[in-house]
């Protein structure tokens, strides 16, 4: 994201105050060992240098401690050995994090007033939640089989998407959308130098792709890229009608799903996401990954270098001398020129692997491909966090509600016991916030559907937690655990 010459943005104590109370306290610290309670101790003495200090930010550029932030690797899913099975989160300076947050406030004002989100992004924006689209896509299925019409679903994954986007179109997105010029030039602020480190005395590695982890401003402008992809729905008429209202796409961040009638528009929701992909020019994570140790040699330069127009690197005085002979300016820039080559010819790359289709009704003999290769067919598809099946049934959903609920179940026994929690009181408080809520996401769209007998599933598991509380065997009435304990059964709660 380049630079931009543009008027300053002032900034009020007041909001610096509201952006505060926002963060969470006792979080880990900076690279410096900062946190937020160090703001908030030093009152309003300390915002109103605070807020000059931010304005002086956007006219000069940021600190140098502001470019480094902290790498943490989270565990996801899968063998602890992958590195794939590890997410990565930056924890930037405790100010820079302040900063963020106000252009974060500034610009999902801005964009919601002018009406610039797409209707069909749900992801991150107030007043909408995923239980939105999970309706919607429950309706539109069942509208398809009650009147006996084909509906076909696409549901796209991409490869470590919020890592791959490029800085320099998403700059060209805000411009395009008309962000004011001062607010642009705010955001591009931090995006000019970002160093990723794992500790203070790390050397670190530039980082030149995505949007920043960690930071507040992210998922919005992620959100604004993807809207793109909207627009080449919505000039095509693509999609189902629901009532008056055409749906064709349904976005949740990286989380899509495109929705057509016939075979035809499939493909030709096929075609548009292939352009998009071509079009965004993110390169592909595993490169990046790959060439990361290059691109972080850059800083012994001289001379200005640019990758993609994103990220100039001068010479650092502070630079430690290195054992390792360090490659001619050439050599680097070649490898620059190759990676720049790559990243243009390139996009963001569906992952095929989570990349499925589902049918309702119609011929069930056609096939999809995506830039050559074959689209899997599905029966079940996870959304959003639950189960969707192309014949409309729950029961792979509720399986799944009853294996999350007892494995939180059991964890939160095994904590009750570490920290000799017996009162009960407490516990049914905690079994209704940490249990049942896991149980019972989404019970407002799958619940009206949901037979008495797939009910028991949940059932079972109020009946561990009851019979734990008192210490009696399983063969005793659930109709007595829950007259004993003045609770409700899962289904009337």
């Amino acid at each position: 994201m380049e630079q931009i010459e543009g008027p300053p943005c002032s900034f009020t104590v007041e909001e610096i105050t509201a952006e505060l109370g926002k963060l969470k306290s006792r979080k880990a610290g900076d690279l410096l060992g900062l946190k937020v309670e160090l703001v908030r101790w030093g009152g309003q003495t300390l915002l109103q240098y605070v807020s000059r200090f931010f304005g002086e930010v956007c006219k000069d550029g940021l600190p140098r401690e502001w470019t480094f932030r902290k790498v943490v690797s989270l565990y996801k899913t899968g063998p602890r050995t992958e590195p794939s099975s590890y997410r990565t989160i930056m924890i930037g300076n405790v100010f820079s994090k302040i900063f963020g947050r106000i252009l974060e406030t500034r610009l999902n004002s801005w964009c919601e007033e002018n009406a610039v989100r797409t209707p069909a992004q749900a992801g991150f924006r107030k007043s909408f939640s995923t239980l939105d689209h999970v309706l919607t896509l429950r309706v539109l299925m069942e509208n398809a089989q009650r009147n006996h019409e084909p509906l076909y679903l696409l549901f796209v994954d991409f490869s470590k998407a919020f890592v791959t986007v490029s800085r320099s179109r998403l700059g060209d997105r805000l411009s395009e959308l008309g962000v004011p010029e001062e607010l642009r030039n705010a955001i591009s602020q931090l995006y000019q130098v970002v160093t990723a480190k794992v500790s203070q005395h790390d050397d670190g590695v530039l980082s030149t792709l995505g949007v920043i982890h960690g930071c507040s401003l992210s998922p919005t402008l992620f959100g604004l890229f993807i809207d793109s992809l909207y627009d080449l729905t919505e000039n095509q008429n693509l999609g189902v009608l629901l009532g008056s209202l055409r749906i064709g796409i349904l976005l949740f961040a990286d989380d899509i799903v495109l929705v057509a009638k016939d075979p035809d528009q499939m493909r030709t929701h096929i075609d548009n996401l292939t352009s998009f992909c071509e079009e965004t020019g993110s390169p592909t994570y595993y490169y990046w990954q790959r060439r990361a140790v290059s691109l972080s040699r850059l800083k012994l330069l001289s001379p200005p270098y640019s990758f993609l127009g994103e990220s100039k690197v001068r010479i650092r005085s502070d630079t430690p001398h290195r054992r390792d002979p360090v490659p001619s300016a050439a050599q680097l820039q070649a490898e620059v020129v190759q990676l720049t080559a790559f990243c243009e010819s390139s996009g963001m790359k569906v992952n095929l692997i989570k990349t499925m289709w589902m049918q309702i009704g119609g011929d069930s003999g056609m096939s999809l491909a995506f830039q050559g290769e074959n689209i899997k067919k599905c029966l079940v598809y996870k959304y959003l966090g639950l189960e969707f099946a192309s014949s409309l049934r729950w029961t792979a959903c509720i399986q799944s509600r009853s294996k999350y609920g007892l494995r939180a179940l059991f964890s939160f026994f095994g904590k009750c016991k570490e920290i000799y929690l017996v009162e009960w009181k407490v516990r049914k408080r905690l079994f209704n916030t940490l249990i049942q809520s896991v149980m019972l996401y989404g019970a407002p769209v799958w619940g009206p559907a949901l037979p008495r007998t797939s009910w028991k599933l949940l059932e079972r598991v109020q009946k561990l937690f009851l019979q734990e509380e008192l210490g009696v065997r399983s063969q005793i009435p659930y109709d007595l655990l829950l007259l004993e304990t003045g609770r409700l059964p899962i289904e009337v709660d």
